[in-house]
């Protein structure tokens, strides 16, 4: 990566002198108001842009076309307590309890608790490794056991093994 390439933050961006290029942006603008965005990686495979960076791009684009500089900024987000457990998809009230037992950083900037985003993020991040490794660590114990190889339990079987997994998760995250 050349040195001009690296991430600065905030970074301003000119519009180009260079008439072509000018010209190339205001036909991007037209064209891809409402379509979606594409980016090609090395091997050919395409993959669409997330709207928020399409919205980011293309504004960008009509900006620079119009002559005018655009300035990249980051600012941190905070969540409240519902937002972020909407994102974390569990109950505002397991969310509190994980935020007491320190597993999520948060600040009371007054009476109500906030999470940064990236806090959450990162929770859920490490939260999905623990439960991918769980995962992986139980289905080696069970192909050791040989307990694929087990005849189909009845449905009431099935709901006591669902019932027996369901406590001791919320065991394990400290729901009673």
């Amino acid at each position: 990566m050349a040195e001009s390439d690296k991430l600065t933050i905030p970074r301003t961006i000119l519009p180009s002198i260079n008439i072509d290029d000018m010209t190339t942006l205001e036909a991007f603008t037209a064209r891809f108001l409402d379509e979606r965005i594409f980016i090609k990686d090395a091997s050919g495979v395409e993959t669409p842009l997330p709207s928020q960076l399409c919205d980011a791009v293309r504004q960008t684009a009509i900006l620079l076309a119009e002559g005018k500089s655009v300035t990249i900024s980051a600012t941190e987000q905070d969540l409240t307590t519902e937002q972020a457990a909407a994102m974390l998809g569990i109950s505002r009230q397991t969310l509190i309890r994980l935020l007491d037992k320190g597993l999520i950083p948060f600040s009371r900037p007054s009476n109500h608790r906030r999470i940064r985003l990236e806090d959450l993020l990162e929770y859920k991040r490490a939260s999905k490794h623990t439960k991918d490794c769980a995962l992986s660590q139980m289905i080696g114990v069970g192909e050791d056991a040989e307990l694929y190889d087990l005849p189909e339990p009845t449905p009431q079987e099935a709901m006591h093994a669902v019932s027996e997994v369901r406590r001791v998760r919320a065991d394990a995250v400290g729901v009673s």
